[in-house]
């Protein structure tokens, strides 16, 4: 089986050079020789070897393969209701991680984590805020919190909350006397009770 010899020369203060799995099976590639590691030293030989049903091309990129990005980022940006766990640094090398929490309550939609990756950040989460029990469209629809929930102000995005209505009174739509509702982004769409018999 064909396979490629490259030399490992980092430009960069003889910087270690890493291997990156996604740049490898974009051009159809892999390790000739298994190993857990893919960062080598400057002056490291390593073979390639095509992937099955891949022969090397005459003029081939890999000729530029592998490269180490140096380039570094600034801050990671900032997330509305929500915080780095860690206070910032002015600046990350690349391949470098820091995770947010949000805020009580609030869900944590997104990774947790994001990445250095050439200068540029990868997608920061986003904190959604929690559903606030309101007593008084509570009265004003004549519903009840389920006992479950008894002691509950705060709901999760994405939490179902339990409600019935008020002794004879029924669902205005559904005849029922049981709901379960989501918070949704914030809001509760309470059921709605009205006196009288199914």
């Amino acid at each position: 089986m064909l396979f490629l010899l490259l030399q490992l020369i980092s430009l960069h203060f003889l910087e270690p050079c890493t291997l990156n799995v996604t740049d490898m099976n974009s051009n159809n590639i892999e390790l000739k020789w298994r190993q857990e590691e893919l960062i080598f030293l400057h002056g490291d030989l390593i073979e390639f070897e095509c992937k099955q049903g891949y022969s090397f091309l005459q003029t081939t990129i890999l000729l530029q393969y592998p490269k180490s990005p140096t380039e570094k980022c600034d801050s990671p940006p900032s997330i509305a209701n929500g915080a780095l766990t860690l206070p910032p640094l002015t600046q990350y090398d690349n391949g470098s991680s820091v995770q947010y929490s949000c805020s009580e309550y609030h869900f944590l939609q997104g990774s947790e984590k994001i990445y250095c990756s050439e200068g540029e950040w990868t997608s920061p989460p986003v904190c959604i805020e929690p559903c606030t029990l309101s007593k008084s469209e509570m009265e004003k629809n004549n519903v009840l919190l389920q006992g479950f929930y008894e002691n509950q102000i705060y709901f999760y995005h994405g939490d179902y909350v339990g409600f019935y209505c008020k002794q004879n009174h029924f669902g205005a739509e559904s005849g029922t006397t049981l709901f379960q509702v989501q918070c949704k982004r914030g809001q509760l769409l309470y059921p709605r009770c009205v006196a009288g018999e199914k």
